[in-house]
C-alpha cells in the first residue's frame, strides 16, 4: 500500500468518525455526570485498554485502545485535590500492559490515599497483569464471578523473521555500538548472552510485581508466588485465593467506597476524566495512523517494541 493510498484512507476514516463518536459516544453526549449541591463525592474513574505511558487513546478497528499513565495520573490528581471527593472507584477493563505505567498510576494513588480517601477496585470483563497490579494498590476489590484477573507474571516476546527475510530476498545490514544494541533484533535468532539478559530483566519485573502484591494485599510473599505463575483465574477464584475481596457489579463497589469512607448516608456519584468526543476522535485517528503505517511497512510503526512486559494488549496469556 503507497503512502499517498494511506493517508486518504486515513483522511476518510478520521471524517467518518466525526461524523459518528459525538453522536455515539457517551462522553460526546453528556461529559461530567455532575449533580449539584454539597454532598460528599464518590468518583468513578474508568481504566479501559491496554496500560500504557503518555495519554489515553480511544483505539480502532486496527488496534486496541490505550489506558494512558498521564491521563489517569492527571485525573486522580484533581481528584486528591478536592476536598469534596472521599472515594475513588476504579473501574477496570484493562488486560495490562506497562509495568510503568501502572507504577505511575501506582504512585499516585497513594499520594491520594495518604489524603484519607478511599480508593476501591471494580473489575469489568478483564483486570489481569498490570491491571492486578494497580488493583493490589487499593483498599477493597471488587470482580464479577465471570471477570478474568490474576495473570501475575511477566511475558517478553521477541519475534524471528530470519527463515522470511531469505526468502523474500531481504537482507539486513545492522551496525552497532555495541554487542547488544540490536538485541531482540527480527533479522536473527537470540544469543545465549542475549537470553539471560533478557531473562534477568523479566525476573527483576517479576520480583516487582510479586513484592507490591504481597503488600498491597497484606499476604506473605509465598502465598503470592503460589499463584503468581502468570495463570489467568475467574473473579470467583481469585476471591478463593485471596486476590479479590468481594463479588459483585460496579454498584456494591461505589456502596462499599461510600462506607469505608464514612459516608455512606448522603453521597453523589460523579465519573471523572471521561474524554470529549474530540479526544476520542483524535486517540481514535492516533491508533489508526499507527496501524496503518504498521500495515504499510512505514517507519514509524512501532514494531521495535512489539510486546510489553506485562501483557500485550491481547488478553491474557
Amino acid at each position: 500500500m503507497k503512502t499517498k493510498q494511506v493517508v486518504v484512507i486515513l483522511v476518510l476514516v478520521v471524517i467518518f468518525l466525526a461524523t459518528v463518536l459525538p453522536i455515539l459516544s457517551p462522553a460526546g453526549r453528556s461529559g461530567h455526570d455532575i449533580v449539584s449541591g454539597s454532598q460528599p463525592i464518590i468518583a468513578i474513574v474508568r481504566l479501559d485498554g491496554v496500560l500504557a505511558t503518555g495519554f489515553s487513546g480511544a483505539g480502532s478497528a486496527l488496534a486496541s485502545g490505550t489506558c494512558g499513565s498521564d491521563t489517569v495520573v492527571a485525573t486522580l490528581a484533581e481528584l486528591r485535590r478536592n476536598p469534596t471527593v472521599k472515594a475513588v472507584v476504579l473501574r477496570m477493563n484493562s488486560p495490562g500492559g506497562s509495568p510503568a505505567a501502572a507504577q505511575e498510576i501506582c504512585e499516585e494513588l497513594a499520594l491520594l490515599r495518604l489524603e484519607g480517601k478511599t480508593v476501591v477496585t471494580s473489575m469489568a470483563d478483564t483486570a489481569a497483569s498490570g491491571a492486578y497490579w494497580i488493583a493490589a494498590n487499593t483498599d477493597h476489590i471488587f470482580a464479577n464471578a465471570g471477570t478474568l484477573t490474576g495473570s501475575i507474571g511477566v511475558i517478553w516476546q521477541v519475534a524471528n523473521y530470519e527463515e522470511l527475510y531469505r526468502k523474500l530476498g531481504i537482507e539486513y545490514l545492522t551496525l552497532t555500538s555495541g554487542p547488544y544494541k540490536d538485541m531482540g533484533s527480527s533479522s536473527r535468532p537470540m544469543t545465549d548472552a542475549e537470553k539471560e539478559i533478557l531473562r534477568s530483566m523479566i525476573q527483576d519485573l517479576y520480583d516487582q510485581f510479586v513484592d507490591t502484591v504481597a503488600a498491597g494485599r497484606n499476604l506473605p510473599r509465598e502465598a503470592v508466588l503460589a499463584v503468581a505463575d502468570g495463570r489467568v483465574f475467574t473473579g470467583s477464584q481469585a476471591m478463593a485465593v485471596g486476590l479479590v475481596d468481594s463479588l459483585g457489579g460496579l454498584t456494591p463497589a461505589v456502596e462499599k467506597a461510600a462506607d469505608l469512607a464514612g459516608v455512606a448516608d448522603s453521597y453523589r456519584v460523579q465519573e471523572f476524566g471521561r474524554r470529549t468526543y474530540l479526544e476520542l476522535l483524535l486517540g481514535e485517528a492516533s491508533a489508526l495512523l499507527r496501524s496503518l503505517r504498521s500495515l504499510a511497512g512505514l517507519p514509524g510503526s512501532g514494531l521495535l517494541n512489539p510486546v510489553s512486559p506485562t501483557g500485550s494488549g491481547e488478553g491474557p496469556k
